[in-house]
C-alpha cells in the first residue's frame, strides 16, 4: 500500500517535471521566432543567459 503511494507521488513529480519542460520549450519557441525553423528540443539550454 504504501509502495504505491509513492510511485504515485513520483508520478506526479514525472509529470510536473515533463510539463514545465515543454513549457519552458514552448517558451523559448515564442521568444526566439526567428529560429523557428529549427527544432527547439534539438537545441541545449546553454546559450541561452548569454544572449539575454
Amino acid at each position: 500500500m504504501h509502495h504505491l503511494e509513492t510511485v504515485e507521488k513520483a508520478g506526479r513529480m514525472n509529470r510536473y517535471k515533463v510539463a514545465s519542460s515543454r513549457l519552458a520549450t514552448l517558451l523559448r519557441f515564442f521568444r526566439r521566432p526567428e529560429q523557428s525553423a529549427v527544432d527547439p528540443l534539438a537545441e541545449g539550454e546553454e546559450g541561452d543567459a548569454e544572449e539575454l
